[in-house]
């Protein structure tokens, strides 16, 4: 929480040399004028300099020595008394010294016309009305000091106010945000505003006219936000939202942990990375980490800082590592076969994909003959609900999963030389490198189709469609502006930060920002080796094109478009779907978050979302497919096969009989 205090205000004190004034009694020649408005104009700069650059008194690092150091915050009130523009109020006293100077001249010059008035009038005859060049000088620097005079007058206005509660008056609240501030103060010319639940519900809404994307946290308390105005003019009026005054927005994602969290907002130029800092022991002349923070451990000076990666947990431990030599050495021989073969691959695919094409948008599905249950499940699901998948291309990586996927009536793309090395199997864990494998399939699949033109929704095949999301995904009435849309997978682990997007169901735009995504997905292959995580290493790229190229990105809601989050840990939002009380049916569901294909196919199965009945087996499947006469379309069921497996996990009837799943498992009715 943004505690209501003021930072230190270190009081600046200038060092400008002052124009003292000319004592001769003759009048001024043309240098001295000069040395005048030289010096004039030198200090209307050199105050503006301080006014803006100082921010107000506070102080800088480029005049360390400059400064005195209270040992006590200050209040806000005091920050108003003393943190005046200290540039204007020495351009003030120059402009005193000018006038006087001015009037000295001017006094001299009215001395020296009367004793030529006396010897006979001016030489020249002009009767007095001819200028010296002195004179226009002089009338110059009369209409700089009047400039100078104006230009404080208006910064004045502009940054004090007649402490009327207009803007910039130094006294006055912050009105726009009162109705959701937990409190605000004033350092020079910064303002900081905390802020609290209800407006960054606001925020993470798009009420504000833009929209961060990123899903919500788990557990937030709404007290640790604050919105820093870097100019008073930045502040919004009674009445005005908190962001009007705004025409830059620079939003800063961070989370607090236990410890000692610290948060350095320092001008420099802007960045759109974080440099993150940690007492986890130095580095070592290998590269390693010193030792490391325990959980709960305080601050210790005696271990010093340590440049970490930002995505680096709160007790220091995490996964920084960049690829090995051997990941990033296979990385290169699959993406030389690749580009060796991609124009050959995408004049085969073009005709494909505009045969199926809607609206320029293809679905595309990755499957090898290890999970055909899952892809036949799909399609006899889908035609139960009458939903087309004419629009949907399977890149199959096998000869068998290519056969099934054609007689389920679906659209498959399969190429020997560049799937053949493929693992058939199914992933029997999380990471193993079947998964790997499968892993940077689906990010060729996705270039290939990118790289032809077209839009994308990517999706893995443990999914069940209650209606196409497509539509709702084109109508930016229901999902914004973005160039990418991913579900939200649920984890809250910082390698996942900020987006957590599942990488098993995600939308594209087609565009340079999202072909340039998936191109260094593609390039970044050996981060997925490196991490067994194809959402981690996307991750990395979001984050990272996000700042540099401004990669529009929003997180799906997961109660319209859920997954295995949902069904382990969600159980009101389960419970309420299973009694078909939601007040809106989801799109989709996605048995992600579960460690292999037959714990898959038995939740699904309770769910009421397998449409398979228990003659149609992996091996059945494969055994129709091969007749080659749409046989294997009677394995679908217009009616979902419900049989029970667990009793402490979702189901749509009571599995009372049943074991639990977990040890020390609740009833899930």
């Amino acid at each position: 929480m943004v505690e209501r205090r003021s930072l230190p205000a270190y009081r600046h004190h200038p060092t400008s040399s002052r124009h003292r004034g000319m004592t001769t009694n003759h009048s001024p020649t043309k240098l001295q004028i000069f040395f005048v408005l030289l010096l004039c104009l030198l200090s209307f700069y050199a105050g503006l300099l301080r006014s803006f650059g100082l921010k107000g008194g506070t102080a800088t690092m480029d005049n360390p020595t400059a400064m005195d150091m209270p040992s006590q915050f200050k209040t806000q009130e005091t920050m108003t008394q003393e943190g005046g523009c200290e540039g204007f109020k020495e351009m003030e006293r120059e402009m005193q010294l000018l006038k006087q100077e001015n009037q000295r001249m001017k006094m001299e010059r009215e001395k020296d016309d009367e004793n030529k008035n006396r010897g006979g009038g001016e030489q020249g005859g002009g009767g007095g009305m001819t200028k010296s060049r002195a004179e226009i000088e002089v009338e110059a620097l009369r209409g700089e000091i009047e400039r100078m005079k104006e230009e404080k007058d208006r910064h004045d206005e502009e940054h004090h106010g007649d402490n009327d509660g207009s803007p910039g008056s130094s006294d006055r609240p912050t009105p726009p945000l009162q109705s959701h501030s937990g409190g605000s103060f004033d350092f020079g010319e910064t303002s900081w505003v905390s802020t609290s639940r209800v407006f960054v519900s606001s925020v993470l809404s798009g009420s504000h006219g833009f929209e961060i994307g990123v899903p919500p946290m788990y557990g937030y308390k709404g007290d640790e936000e604050a919105i820093l105005f870097h100019h008073k003019g930045a502040v919004p009026e009674e009445g005005q939202g908190p962001f009007d005054n705004c025409n830059d927005l620079e939003v800063m994602l961070t989370k607090r942990d236990e410890r000692g969290s610290c948060l350095l907002v320092m001008e420099h130029y802007k960045s759109g990375f974080i440099n993150r800092f940690m007492r986890i022991g130095k580095n070592k002349a290998d590269g390693s980490r010193g030792p490391r923070l325990n959980k709960g451990d305080k601050a210790s000076p005696d271990k010093g800082f340590a440049k970490v990666a930002a995505m680096i947990g709160a007790n220091g431990v995490g996964d920084e590592r960049p690829p090995s030599p051997m990941d990033s050495r296979k990385n290169w021989a699959a993406l030389t076969k690749y580009f060796s073969a991609l124009s050959e691959v995408t004049g085969r695919l073009k005709p494909l994909l505009q045969s199926i094409a809607r609206d320029n948008t293809v679905v595309v599905m990755v499957a090898n003959v290890g999970v055909i249950e899952l892809l036949t499940n799909f399609v006899c699901a889908a035609r139960s609900k009458g939903i087309g998948i004419d629009h949907i291309v399977v890149f199959a990586t096998d000869e068998e999963g290519k056969r099934v996927a054609e007689e389920l009536g679906m659209t498959v793309f399969y190429d020997e030389g560049m799937f053949g090395d493929v693992p058939t199997e199914h992933a029997r864990v999380y990471g193993d490198s079947t998964f790997q494998s499968m892993m940077q399939i689906k990010v060729i699949s996705v270039h290939l189709c990118m790289e032809l033109g077209y839009n994308v929704l990517f999706q893995d095949v443990d999914m069940v469609w209650m209606r196409d999301p497509l539509p709702y995904l084109q109508d930016i009435s229901n999902v914004g502006d973005f160039d990418c849309y991913f579900e939200d997978d649920g984890a809250r682990s910082m390698r996942y930060a900020p987006w957590f997007a599942n990488s098993g169901f995600y939308y594209l735009r087609n565009n340079d920002r999202t072909r340039y995504l998936i191109t260094s997905l593609l390039y970044s292959a050996d981060q997925i080796l490196n991490h067994h995580s194809h959402q981690q290493a996307l991750t990395h790229i979001l984050n990272d094109h996000s700042a540099q190229f401004g990669l529009s990105i929003k997180v799906l809601s997961k109660d319209l478009f859920p997954g295995g989050k949902n069904f382990h840990h969600d159980r009101p939002y389960m419970l309420n779907w299973m009694k078909g009380s939601l007040d809106e049916e989801p799109l989709m569901f996605h048995m992600c978050w579960t460690t292999n294909k037959d714990d898959k196919l038995n939740y699904l199965q309770q769910l009421g979302l397998w449409y398979l009945p228990d003659s149609c087996s992996n091996s059945q499947i494969k055994g129709l497919a091969e007749n080659l006469d749409g046989s294997l379309l009677g394995c679908c069921s217009a009616e979902p096969v419900v049989t029970c497996h667990f009793k402490d996990k979702p189901s749509v009837i009571p599995c009372e009989g049943s074991p639990n799943k977990d040890q020390n498992g609740k009833p899930f009715w």
